[in-house]
């Protein structure tokens, strides 16, 4: 499993202030990880023996004020009262996709067109089937080519991709936010529905 840069403490607790919260780098502990690396993606097919996930019990609950320079709310909250700040510096994204990784990131010259939140990448390979499931909250912009102001979205995806499956073969694909029914195309490939994407 990989994980895009760190997650970010955002300055806030339960919708207040937290002190020494501001600008806090942390990992995931260990349990933590341990859970979300056996709850995150589970594969059932012929290649594959019947596992169940956990499903995820902690929904969004709110967001940040709109921060005046970027656009974007300035955090999102769980209801366990877990903020994570968009990624937006070198130190949790070193390679940030923005249009010249020479100057600093400033809005809307030298923004990416994707920030992350929170991003979660897992694999699984069975013998010639590979799956990839994509957990993400992102901010992007409507045009999704270019940072311009008034046009930031967020949203929130769920994508599976299987590659190496039968043609045709159905597949059902338990993640942390629900249980998907999909069907390979006539070369082997699953690629999730864009229903499984959701603006926030």
């Amino acid at each position: 499993m990989e994980f895009a840069g760190y997650l970010r403490m955002a300055p806030a607790h339960a919708g207040k202030p937290h002190p020494g919260s501001v600008d806090q780098r942390l990992r995931l502990p260990r349990r933590a990880r341990l859970a979300l690396a056996v709850s995150v993606f589970a594969l059932h097919s012929a290649v594959a023996p019947e596992v169940h996930a956990v499903p995820c019990a902690v929904p969004l609950a709110e967001f940040g004020p709109v921060d005046p320079v970027h656009g974007f709310p300035e955090y999102y909250q769980d209801s366990n009262g877990l903020a994570l700040q968009a990624c937006l510096d070198f130190v949790c994204d070193p390679a940030p996709p923005v249009p010249n990784p020479n100057l600093p990131i400033s809005f809307p010259d030298n923004f990416p067109v994707e920030v992350f939140y929170f991003r979660a990448i897992s694999t699984i390979t069975a013998g010639s089937v590979r799956a990839l499931l994509n957990d993400q909250l992102e901010g992007s912009f409507a045009n999704g080519n270019v940072a311009i102001p008034g046009d930031q979205i967020v949203f929130s995806r769920v994508r599976v991709r299987i590659f190496g499956a039968s043609p045709g073969g159905t597949y059902t694909v338990t993640h942390p936010y629900g249980v998907e029914v999909l069907q390979a195309d006539g070369a082997g490939t699953v690629t999730s529905p864009p229903a499984l994407d959701q603006t926030l």
